[in-house]
């Protein structure tokens, strides 16, 4: 069956720009809206280093044989030093460097926190808190407008951590009558 973004590409909600990134393979899936190309690439896992340099050139060749026009570029992968946690698999900032100059716009997803970079690197982050460690944090969607970029941000669904004292309560229904007497007060 279908996965929910094709789905809504079927409901004619979303425009799903799918080509193939791996080396040696074509990147022909874009979409213009206006003066601005969008290219977009699946989650590449452990081939996303190797594959910057192919991107950049598939881009370079398309911008130039059909005009150069705003492009952006959508990837899914999270850059090196971005989270509270070392990751494994995070790609380095000079790595990403070499989409500068064809690339206007890179719009990161992976990472669930808000962060920029060089004014032309950009991870929104999640819309919702996913872990107590994201607590606190800016959580929304980037408008672009006229190549510049602006963080709206969202409402939070409330969050509220409460400790209980489970000593005692030996069965499923006592705890749940505990957390909501806490939850009630």
């Amino acid at each position: 069956g279908a996965g929910w973004l094709e789905t809504l590409e079927a409901q004619g909600l979303v425009k799903l720009v799918q080509g193939g990134i791996l080396p040696n393979v074509s990147l022909s899936a874009y979409v213009e809206v206006g003066s601005t190309r969008i290219f977009g690439v699946k989650y590449l896992g452990s081939s996303t280093l190797a594959a910057l340099p192919v991107i950049a050139e598939e881009i370079a060749k398309i911008n130039s044989e059909n005009g150069r026009m705003y492009t952006i570029l959508m990837m899914h992968f999270g850059m090196e030093g971005k989270t509270m946690h070392e990751v494994a698999g995070e790609i380095p900032e000079g790595a990403v460097s070499v989409l500068k100059g064809v690339v206007d716009y890179l719009a990161l997803g992976h990472y669930h926190m808000n962060y920029e970079v060089g004014g032309w690197i950009f991870n929104p982050g999640s819309a919702e808190m996913v872990s107590l460690d994201e607590y606190g944090l800016p959580k929304g969607f980037y408008h672009v407008r006229d190549g510049v970029a602006k963080l709206v941000t969202v409402p939070a669904r409330p969050v509220r951590r409460i400790n209980i004292d489970l000593s005692g309560m030996t069965t499923l229904e006592s705890i749940y009558k505990g957390v909501s007497e806490i939850k009630n007060e």
